[in-house]
C-alpha cells in the first residue's frame, strides 16, 4: 500500500460530523485524511482497519447534465487507501485491502477484496496446445506472443526454458502483494464479486459477474473493458482488450486489442494481438495474432493458430481414447476452415490453406502452402497453390493492416501480416520439389498421392508456385532498387550510366549474413532461424538478464525484417543466376524484373477471374425478390456493386499499373 504522505488523523469535530452522517468505524484513530477534509462527502459508510482518504472534492459526470459529487456513500471499507477525487457508492458487501488511486469511480458493486498474498494471476500455468500440460507455461503481465511461443513450442531446449522461467518467476515475485490495486481513472460499475484483482488505469468494468485472481492491464491511451456477466478466474487481460457479454474464462491470457465475448468460453488458452472470439469454445488454444472465430458451434482445441479464420462448426479432435489427449494440431499462418470442417489431430496445415469438409488422416502439409484441402467422395484431396488465385487472399492482407486496433504506448506482439515472404517462399520451393518428385514417380498421371491424400493436377500447382516465386523475387528487387534510388538520388544523379549501374550493385550487396536459409514464424513475427538462434543462445548464456531485454531483441528482429528478406531473396537469385550479384549484367537485372512483372500480371488476371465468379448470374439468386427477371441484376448491382468498381479489384488493377510504371522508371534509370 502506498505511503500516506501529508495525511492526518480526524479531529473530534470531524468524527462527530461523520457519525451524524450515519458513518461508523471500528477505530476512528485508524483513519487518516487529507486537508481540507469534507465530512459531508462521506455518508453511511463503515470503516475498519487502516484507512487513508484523499481529497474528496469535484464531481463525476455520469451522463450529460447528471453530476454526482465525489465521495463515499453507502459503503464499507477495510484496510483501504483512497486517492483524490474518487467516487465510491452503493457497495453492498465490502471493499477490503485495496489501494485505490485518483479519479476512480466505484458504483453499485457487491465486493472488491484481496485475501492474503496474491500475484493477481501472474504465474498461473496455462496448458496450451497440449491438454495434458506438456506445454504449460506461466502467464504474466507484459507477456508477448513471441515469448509465449518460445515457452510453449521450444520444449526441446530445456536450458532455454529454465532461463525464461527464472526471469518470469522473478517478475511474478515482484508483483505479489497482500493489497489489491485500482488505477487512476478506472470506472467500476454494477459489478458482482471482484476478488484478488489488480485493475489498471482507465479500465472500464461494467456489469461484471465475477473476477478472481487476475490483472486487468489498462492505460488511458487504450483502456481495457470488461463487460456484462463476464466470469474470469486466473487471468490476465492486456491493454485495449475487450472481454464482454457473458464471456467465461479460466486460466487465460488476452493480449492487446483482443476481443472475447457473446458467450465465448475458454480454458487454458492464450489470445494475442487483435484476435477476436465470440460464441464458441476454446480449450488449450494458442491463438496468435488475428485469430478469429465468431460462431456458436465452433470448438478449437489443442492447436496453434495465427491469422486464422474459423468457419461455423469448425472442430478438431485430439485423442483416440488411449493415452488421453496427447495430440496437437498446427494451422500455419493465414489458414481458414469452412463450415462444419473437421480435422483429426495430429495435423499440420500449410500457410494460407483453406480446409473444407472432414479429414481423418494424420497429415503434414506444411510444404504445400496456399492450398485448398477438400473432402470429395469421403476422401481428402488437396489442390496446392490454388489460393494464390483467390481474391480473398489479397483482401486479407489489407484487412489485417486496417484491423490492428492496438493503441498502447508499448506494443507487446510483433506482427508481420505479409503474405509473400521468405517464410512462405521457402515453403513453395519445398512444395515444387515435393510435387516434382511425385510426378517423376507417376509420369503422365493427372493425380498423385501424398500421405494418403490425393493431389489432382500437380503440374498446375508447380506452375502457380513458380509464378508466385517469380513475382516475389521481382517485387523485392524492384522495391529495393526504388528505395535505394529515393535515398541516394543526389548521388546517382551525378554519375554516368555505367558508374550508376556499378554503384547500384554495390548498394545492393547484402548487409547481413543472416537469413540466407530457413525462416520461422514466431507467432506472427517472421525472422530467419539463425537470427532467432542467436537470441536463444544469448538467453541461455545469461547475456540477457530480463524479459524487457528479450522484448527489445524481438523488436530488433522485427525491425530488421527488410534486410533479412533481401539477404534471403538475393541468395536465391544468385543461385538461380549461377553467379554473384557483382557479376550480374543489366540484362540479368531486366530478366528478373520483367519475369516478376509477367508473373504478377498472370496471377492478377487469375485473381480477377476468381473475383468475377462473385458477379455471375448464379450469384444473383434471391436478388430483385419481387421484380421481373431483369430486376435481379439491377438489385445485385445496387447491393454488391460491379466487378469494375469493387474496391479490392480496383486496388489490384491500380497496383499492377503502378508497378508497371515503377518497372519502366527503374529500367530507364539503371538498365537502359
Amino acid at each position: 500500500m502506498n505511503q500516506n504522505t501529508g495525511r492526518r488523523l480526524l479531529t473530534q469535530q470531524e468524527i462527530d460530523s461523520l457519525v451524524q452522517n450515519g458513518c461508523t468505524a471500528a477505530d476512528w484513530k485508524q483513519i487518516q485524511v487529507t486537508e481540507p477534509f469534507y465530512s459531508g462527502r462521506i455518508i453511511k459508510t463503515h470503516f475498519s482497519g487502516k484507512i487513508s482518504l484523499g481529497l474528496l472534492s469535484g464531481v463525476v459526470r455520469r451522463t450529460p447534465g447528471v453530476e454526482i459529487p465525489c465521495g463515499i456513500y453507502h459503503a464499507s471499507l477495510h484496510n483501504c487507501r483512497v486517492g483524490f477525487n474518487t467516487l465510491i457508492r452503493n457497495v453492498s458487501d465490502i471493499i477490503a485491502n485495496m489501494d485505490i488511486e485518483d479519479h476512480v469511480v466505484i458504483n453499485d458493486v457487491r465486493s472488491i477484496t484481496t485475501h492474503g498474498t496474491t500475484t493477481f494471476g501472474s504465474g498461473t500455468g496455462v496448458a496450451v496446445v497440449n491438454e495434458n500440460g506438456g506445454r504449460a507455461f506461466p502467464i504474466y503481465e507484459g507477456l508477448s506472443a513471441q515469448v509465449a511461443y518460445l515457452l510453449s513450442m521450444y520444449r526441446h531446449q530445456p536450458r532455454l526454458l529454465n532461463k525464461l522461467q527464472e526471469m518470469i518467476f522473478e517478475h511474478v515475485r515482484r508483483s505479489q502483494s497482500d493489497c489489491g490495486f485500482i488505477g487512476t481513472g478506472a470506472n467500476i460499475q454494477h459489478c458482482g464479486v471482484l476478488k484478488n484483482v489488480k485493475i489498471g488505469p482507465a479500465a472500464i468494468l461494467e456489469g461484471v459477474s465475477r473476477l478472481e485472481n487476475g490483472t486487468v492491464v489498462s492505460c488511458p491511451e487504450d483502456p481495457t473493458r470488461v463487460g456484462v456477466n463476464v466470469i474470469a478466474k486466473d487471468f490476465i487481460f492486456a491493454e485495449g482488450s475487450d472481454i464482454s457479454d457473458a464471456g467465461m474464462l479460466t486460466r487465460c491470457f488476452a493480449g492487446q486489442g483482443v476481443r472475447l465475448g457473446k458467450g465465448f468460453s475458454a480454458v487454458d488458452s492464450v489470445f494475442f494481438a487483435n484476435s477476436h472470439f465470440e460464441q464458441g469454445e476454446a480449450c488449450s488454444v494458442f491463438a496468435g495474432p488475428f485469430t478469429v472465430s465468431h460462431h456458436k458451434s465452433t470448438l478449437l482445441i489443442a492447436g496453434l493458430y495465427s491469422f486464422y479464420n474459423a468457419g461455423s462448426g469448425t472442430n478438431q479432435s485430439n485423442h483416440m481414447y488411449k493415452l488421453g489427449p496427447v495430440y496437437q494440431g498446427i494451422f500455419e499462418r493465414g489458414c481458414k476452415t469452412g463450415s462444419e470442417s473437421y480435422l483429426l489431430w495430429p495435423a499440420r496445415i500449410g500457410a494460407f490453406t483453406t480446409v473444407i469438409g472432414k479429414h481423418s488422416k494424420k497429415m503434414d502439409l506444411s510444404d504445400l502452402p496456399f492450398s485448398c484441402l477438400v473432402q470429395r467422395h469421403e476422401k481428402s484431396q488437396i489442390f496446392p497453390g490454388l489460393n494464390l488465385t483467390n481474391i480473398g487472399l489479397v483482401r486479407n492482407e489489407k484487412k489485417w493492416l486496417a484491423r490492428d486496433v492496438r493503441k498502447a504506448p508499448d506494443i507487446l506482439d510483433f506482427v508481420n501480416p505479409a503474405i509473400l515472404t521468405p517464410y512462405t517462399a521457402q515453403k513453395m520451393v519445398a512444395g515444387i520439389k515435393l510435387l516434382s518428385e511425385l510426378m517423376q514417380k507417376h509420369p503422365g498421371s493427372d493425380s498423385v498421392l501424398y500421405s494418403g491424400i490425393h493431389i489432382p493436377a500437380p503440374g498446375w500447382a508447380v506452375e502457380l508456385y513458380q509464378l508466385a516465386l517469380d513475382k516475389f523475387y521481382g517485387q523485392v528487387l524492384a522495391c529495393r532498387i526504388q528505395a535505394l534510388f529515393d535515398s541516394k538520388q543526389q548521388h546517382f544523379a551525378t554519375e554516368t550510366p555505367t558508374d550508376r549501374f556499378s554503384s547500384l550493385k554495390q548498394y545492393l550487396r547484402r548487409k547481413v549474413d543472416l537469413g540466407l536459409s530457413r525462416w520461422v514464424d514466431v507467432a506472427g513475427l517472421l525472422t530467419p532461424a539463425d537470427a532467432l538462434s542467436l537470441l536463444l543462445e544469448d538467453i541461455q548464456a545469461s547475456r540477457l538478464d530480463s524479459l524487457d531485454e528479450i522484448q527489445t531483441r524481438f523488436e530488433a528482429l522485427h525491425t530488421n525484417y527488410a534486410e533479412y528478406e533481401w539477404a534471403w531473396v538475393l541468395n536465391q537469385l544468385e543461385a538461380i543466376q549461377g553467379k554473384s550479384l557483382l557479376e550480374w549484367s543489366k540484362a540479368d537485372f531486366k530478366t528478373i524484373l520483367e519475369k516478376g512483372a509477367r508473373a504478377d500480371e498472370k496471377l492478377t488476371v487469375l485473381v480477377i477471374e476468381d473475383a468475377a465468379k462473385e458477379f455471375v448470374f448464379g450469384s444473383q439468386i434471391g436478388y430483385g425478390i419481387d421484380g421481373p427477371a431483369e430486376a435481379a441484376a439491377d438489385d445485385f448491382e445496387k447491393v454488391c456493386g460491379t466487378l469494375q468498381n469493387n474496391p479490392t479489384v480496383k486496388m489490384l488493377t491500380e497496383s499492377l499499373e503502378a508497378k508497371k510504371a515503377q518497372l519502366a522508371e527503374i529500367v530507364e534509370k539503371f538498365f537502359a
